[in-house]
């Protein structure tokens, strides 16, 4: 959390407001068997295929939004 009577910074409101579904996530399976070295090589690379595409995406329309929002542009490098 941000220091008492400090603003929270996008970087704080963000963990705090996604901290439930990384905990959720955290617990599936699918997870539990990465962490632990027990998922099977094939679902660990369709895995991270997707996670690929979600990054792509994410940073594209990051950086395509960043010289308009300064809460984006305080985190993302151009």
């Amino acid at each position: 959390p941000a220091a008492t009577g400090a603003t929270p910074t996008v970087m704080e409101r963000l963990r705090d407001s996604t901290m439930e579904a990384h905990k959720a996530a955290e617990r599936h399976p699918l997870q539990s068997a990465l962490a632990t070295g027990k998922l099977p090589r094939n679902q660990f690379i369709a895995q991270h295929a997707q996670l690929y595409l979600v990054h792509v995406a994410l940073e594209n329309a990051l950086q395509r939004h960043a010289a308009s929002t300064p809460a984006i542009a305080s985190v993302v490098k151009l």
